[in-house]
């Protein structure tokens, strides 16, 4: 395809593309208004209709509403035969008078008494009559101002319609009807005359779906439609009338009483102009692509020529023949889209010239960067290497220091206990020191026979006494070197083993007994018997040391008697197990400026006297590296300080230090 007839093909499909689809959406537009007028057509004349019909209606009863007042027809109603007899021909005229209101449509008038006997009729055929079934006297006789026909009446003179309205006595009670007969044809003359000068196909249809009006079908007044096509349509529809035809219909019912109105259009008055519209559009659209090839065609050869040259003249330059000049033809702007790509050249070439300096000078460089990198590289490993001797050697300096920790921690341990030993082995010694001299003075009784039963009675009650103390101080002596044992052990040897949580507990307690009863503190321990875990127990026993002694030295520093609760609980987290065991003092509590430095090494608020800095870095270290748990101070709690220690129920050796 030639570079002509491409650009051609490009300026018809941009030209006239947008105009083509500008001039399709006008032609929709000016159809969908076509059919919105119709719609409004359409409403509007059911408006009409509905108001015209329901205004007759009004009327005809008002009128015989304000005919029921007459006096004289309350009398003839109320008259006797002969009364009736006397003035039939003045009551026959007044109803006569009632027909000339409305003389074409009106067939007759008479007047009915309460049993619906046709009293009098200006109509020969119907006189005498009994009319009391029919709908018109049945609610006739009920209603205030009147009853209207809701559908087509066949009497002895074909269709009809009726309208009536009580006559009352002076005390407001019905003694009668006051009737009028009326020609359906009424209705379609209304109908007629409405819609004269318009397109529009119209019925009326009564409450039992008999046609009372047909605009183009008068002669089928009478005649029933299917219920299912007389649904109310309350907005403009497409449906398919009775001769299978597409129509635009309307459908409502009169607020008076339940006729139905339906003005249809047929399709041919929207189809006619919507054709028409698009034919005339086709044309529209023939004549400006015509106009548009024509002008691509002279556009296209204005600028194919000197576009082909110029080109030309950019492919020898892309083979590189930098040498080839580049020719200024054609109109302006082709002759600066030429004078552009000349310039594009020459910056090119003294592109190119800069770019291969540019290399050599970046060859350089990368050349002293390299060696750069190399010398910072070596540094760097030698860096690292310090650094990780240094923190090796830290590492090893801060284990030292937490094992020297744990020793003095353990140390002041055994100086607490032997002080708690020394006690009942002290008893122990002064009771069996008197219970010597007693045992010589009673020998000395006896090898004098001198023994009295007094003596050996006193002598017997001092040795059960003595007996007593002593086995109390040795089970004292006993339990206290067992729980140091137990602790001791525990301590000094990484032995994991299942124990029991509260009673390991308790051990702890009573090797600490010696310094809760300086102070006068107490410690409550709810823990269940049942509670047993399957870790560590001497790191465990070295972590609640260490809070007791932290509680008592920190806590406590400023009270006389301080209380320590411990408590226990389960906790699962997903398929893992925990014990949390919660410490609690009322001490003086954590200050809120300090809560987040208080597990550092090294850091005390009491460096004057005994703090090391030491103590809750030691218990984070033991909970985290050998019990696998963690720790942390309840930041919320106010009245005093509360350490949360979750450890899990069973040791995990999977779990990383």
């Amino acid at each position: 395809m030639t570079l002509k007839l491409q650009l051609t093909l490009l300026l018809v499909l941009v030209t006239f593309t947008p105009i083509a689809f500008m001039t399709y959406q006008m032609q929709q537009q000016a159809a969908e208004e076509f059919i919105a007028s119709k719609d409004n057509s359409l409403i509007l004349a059911n408006n009409n209709l509905s108001n015209l019909f329901d205004g007759y209606i009004q009327n005809t009863l008002e009128v015989l509403w304000a005919d029921s007042h007459i006096p004289s027809f309350r009398r003839f109603l109320e008259g006797d035969d002969d009364y009736r007899s006397e003035y039939l021909n003045n009551v026959h005229e007044m109803l006569r008078n009632v027909i000339i209101k409305d003389s074409i449509f009106v067939n007759s008038a008479a007047l009915l008494n309460i049993d619906g006997m046709n009293l009098i009729d200006t109509s020969a055929t119907l006189y005498h009559d009994i009319e009391s079934y029919y709908p018109y006297y049945r609610e006739g006789v009920k209603t205030y101002h009147g009853y209207f026909s809701k559908h087509l009446v066949q009497d002895v003179q074909g269709y009809a319609l009726y309208a009536s309205v009580p006559i009352k006595n002076g005390q407001g009670e019905a003694i009668g009807l006051l009737r009028l007969r009326i020609d359906p044809s009424r209705v379609q003359l209304m109908l007629s005359k409405a819609l004269k000068k318009t397109t529009f196909q119209a019925k009326v249809f009564d409450s039992k779906h008999n046609v009372l009006a047909n605009l183009n079908n008068p002669h089928l007044i009478g005649s029933a439609q299917s219920v299912a096509e007389l649904e109310p349509v309350p907005a403009p529809t497409w449906v398919l009338n009775e001769e299978n035809q597409k129509v635009r219909v309307i459908r409502t019912s009169l607020s008076s009483i339940p006729w139905m109105i339906e003005i249809t259009l047929p399709s041919a008055d929207y189809t006619a102009y919507i054709d028409q519209s698009f034919f005339q559009w086709l044309i529209d659209i023939g004549i400006i692509f015509l106009i548009t090839l024509a002008g691509s065609i002279g556009l296209a050869t204005y600028l194919v020529i000197p576009i082909l040259k110029v080109e030309d003249a950019a492919k020898q330059i892309a083979s590189g023949r930098t040498d080839q000049d580049v020719p200024l033809v054609g109109g302006l702007e082709l002759r600066r889209m030429a004078e552009s790509i000349k310039r594009m050249k020459d910056t090119i070439l003294a592109s190119v010239v800069e770019m291969e300096q540019k290399n050599k000078d970046k060859e350089k460089a990368e050349l002293a960067l390299l060696e750069l990198n190399e010398q910072l590289e070596r540094r760097v490993e030698e860096r690292t290497q310090e650094l990780l001797a240094a923190n090796k050697e830290k590492g090893e300096a801060m284990e030292q220091l937490v094992n020297s920790q744990k020793m003095a921690e353990l140390g002041t341990l055994v100086a607490g206990v032997t002080h708690e030993v020394n006690t009942p082995l002290g008893n122990n010694v002064t009771v069996a020191s008197t219970l010597q001299e007693h045992l010589e003075q009673f020998k000395s009784l006896v090898e004098t026979g001198c023994v009295k039963k007094s003596d050996l009675s006193e002598f017997l009650n001092s040795c059960e006494f003595a007996t007593d103390i002593l086995q109390k101080n040795c089970a004292r002596a006993s339990e206290l070197m067992g729980s140091f044992k137990q602790v001791a052990v525990d301590q000094t040897s990484m032995r994991r083993r299942n124990f029991s949580v509260e009673k390991s507990v308790h051990e702890v307690i009573t090797t600490l007994h010696n310094v809760l009863k300086k102070h006068n503190h107490s410690i409550r321990v709810h823990i269940p018997q049942t509670l047993h875990i399957d870790n560590y127990p001497g790191p465990f026993d070295q972590v609640i040391t260490n809070l007791i002694n932290n509680s008592v030295i920190h806590g406590f520093r400023n009270m006389k008697q301080g209380e320590i609760t411990i408590t226990a609980r389960i906790k699962d987290v997903g398929d893992k197990s925990f014990v949390v065991i919660d410490f609690e003092d009322n001490g003086a509590g954590v200050p809120e400026k300090i809560v987040d430095r208080i597990f550092e090494p090294f850091f005390t608020t009491r460096a004057e006297d005994v703090g090391s800095g030491m103590g809750l870095y030691l218990i984070k270290s033991i909970v985290e590296k050998d019990l696998k748990g963690r720790i942390y101070l309840d930041k919320e709690y106010r009245e005093g300080a509360r350490f949360v220690l979750e450890v899990p129920m069973v040791f995990d050796d999977d779990v990383d230090e």
